[in-house]
């Protein structure tokens, strides 16, 4: 993860022209033991990812004097946004503390995370949103900008895309962001939130990926998902479901290129698999609340290999169809 050198330089000469948080943002605790959540509600401030890093800090020690060998569980609760935005350097330093904790972010129905809140969302190593989810350009609190300043403003959308590619690999968000004006808000679908990978998890049915056939097919069929875990996760880890499209289109393309009876015993084979995540963890794990992140995991792991695999197999066969590997690499004549 880059260190944002320049962001720290920058901050000390954009603050003074940033809007004024309009209510701090406050940090309470919803539940206990195991299930606790971290809800954040307000405007984002300067110094809020340390708070989050002491809160965090404290829940641990809580922790260690609730279960026999803390080792065993590893805290990640949620923090659930409602929150208008805020001090934009204060949201980016946030992100990085969420991911550094490896925590999961939530913006729950009926709450809002929108402008800085979004920048901050991202850190999130598990992300879900059911409630407004909304971005635009940089605002500042004076209506005039000067020469220096529209500058800095380029630099800081530069630094935007940059640390929104490196979060989830690709910039969408902030490129759509950066074209709403500062004044206004642009609030993300479904499929946007989905393929701009700003979610990682399905939280209603529009998030979904949709297949005309195959496990994809059937994530309406609540019956089917409740099988077993790894069905649910096909359905709702967007992740596995990327890697699975993926896998579906590298066969439809090597199916004309490969012996078909040993690509689709090979893809039998992988779908036992996948579908042993679940029975291949029960007897290894004695938290029950360990056993879902487990299948995921594995899942995951399962998918992306077999994504990559196929991937790279398809680029050998379509490399092998030009020249001049066509002919053999036969020395060019005069």
């Amino acid at each position: 993860m880059p260190k944002f050198s320049h962001l720290i330089a920058l901050a000390a000469a954009f603050l003074s022209f940033l809007p004024a948080a309009a209510s701090a943002m406050q940090w309470t605790t919803s539940g206990s033991g195991l299930g606790i959540v971290i809800i954040a509600d307000g405007d984002i401030e300067q110094g809020d990812d340390q708070k989050l890093r002491d809160l965090v800090a404290e829940m641990n020690q809580t922790i260690k004097g609730l279960v026999q060998r803390a080792e065993e569980f590893k805290l990640s609760p949620a923090i659930e946004f409602n929150s208008p935005g805020g001090n934009l350097f204060a949201g980016l330093q946030l992100g990085l503390a969420i991911q550094e904790l490896g925590l999961r972010t939530r913006v729950p129905d009926g709450n809002i995370c929108l402008s800085a809140c979004t920048y901050a969302f991202l850190g999130g190593v598990d992300r879900r949103v059911l409630g407004h989810f909304g971005v635009h350009a940089v605002s500042t609190s004076d209506d005039k900008i000067g020469a220096q300043m529209l500058d800095d403003i380029q630099e800081i959308s530069a630094i935007l895309i940059a640390y929104t590619r490196d979060m989830v690999g690709v910039s969408n968000m902030a490129e759509a962001g950066l074209q709403v004006r500062a004044a206004e808000m642009y609030e993300l679908t479904d499929p946007e939130l989905r393929d701009w990978k700003v979610i990682t998890h399905v939280s209603r049915p529009g998030q979904r990926f949709e297949s005309a056939s195959g496990p994809l097919s059937r994530c309406d069929d609540d019956a089917w998902r409740q099988e077993i875990i790894p069905h649910d996760v096909i359905c709702a880890d967007l992740t596995v479901g990327r890697n699975y499209i993926d896998i579906v289109d590298a066969i439809d393309a090597l199916k004309s290129r490969v012996d078909g009876t040993a690509l689709e015993e090979e893809e039998g084979r992988f779908d036992a698999y996948w579908q042993s995540c679940e029975t291949a963890w029960m007897s290894q794990l004695k938290a029950p609340q360990q056993i879902r992140p487990a299948v995921e995991g594995c899942m995951r792991e399962a998918f992306t290999a077999r994504a990559n695999e196929l991937a790279s197999l398809r680029k050998f066969h379509e490399i092998g169809e030009l020249e001049p590997a066509l002919s053999g690499w036969k020395a060019p004549s005069n």
